[in-house]
Parts: structure tokens; sequence; C-alpha cells
């Protein structure tokens, strides 16, 4: 288990970028992730399961049966 304190990729702290991952036992291991990306991107890619996001600033843009969604 990865505590929410733990950086995916410290690297990216230079650039303003920070990844927090971690897993809450008691919801079945429900994967969590907190992030600020100002350069990263992720490649396309999909979601075997579900993926419910919420975005607080800025904006995040992804690929749903064929067409581009921004949010």
């Amino acid at each position: 288990m990865v505590a929410p304190e733990d950086s995916l990729d410290p690297g990216l702290k230079g650039y303003g970028d920070e990844t927090f991952f971690w897993r809450v036992p008691r919801h079945h291991g429900l994967g969590c992730l907190r992030a600020t990306f100002r350069r990263h991107s992720y490649a396309r890619h999909t979601h075997e399961t579900y993926a419910i996001a919420a975005v607080l600033s800025g904006c995040e843009t992804f690929f749903h049966r064929g067409e581009q969604h921004y949010v």
C-alpha cells in the first residue's frame, strides 16, 4: 500500500507536477489518485473499470466514444 504522502514521481516536482496514490482497504482496495499536472500528460489509454475524476481547476481532456471532451 502506498500512503497519500508518497509521491509516485518526485522528479516532476521541479515543474510543479505532483502525484499521490493510495488504496482504501475498507472500500475493497479502491485506488485513489490526487495530482497536479502542469507539464505532465498521460498517453491515450483505457481503464478496465470505472474512473471518477474531480477537476478543481484547469482543464482535463479525454476521449470517449470517438470524441474528445473537455472538463
